[in-house]
């Protein structure tokens, strides 16, 4: 989606002058909000990494099925503290998010 002024939904231009301008200017809009102000190719390279966004977006995949393996080890140390049935409802929701996640073998960098 492209929220420019000058090419897009105009949105950008809903800022003050000198926030709407940061964000009217693919080099000035911050890496976070580049999706949400520009459309862009998934070979941009980010100014904060040097990355592709199709790069941080495998990237921030993995990470994120990382932390849900942690969660999974930490929910798995509470088994005697909570009750059985909201223990084991947990437990399946974090195993389905785990399976979920890391079922996608690792593309290579781009």
């Amino acid at each position: 989606m492209d929220r420019t002024v000058w090419n897009g939904t105009g949105y950008a231009g809903q800022y003050a002058p000198e926030v709407a301008a940061m964000y009217e200017s693919l080099d000035t809009t911050p890496d976070d909000l580049l999706l949400w102000f520009h459309h862009v190719p998934w070979t941009q390279r980010l100014k904060s990494t040097g990355e592709t966004v199709v790069q941080h977006f495998y990237d921030a995949h993995y990470a994120g099925a990382a932390t849900a393996n942690t969660l999974h080890t930490a929910w798995e140390s509470l088994a005697n503290k909570i009750d059985a049935e909201r223990f084991a409802a947990v437990l399946f929701r974090l195993n389905y998010q785990v399976s979920q996640w890391t079922s996608t073998p690792r593309k290579s960098r781009v």
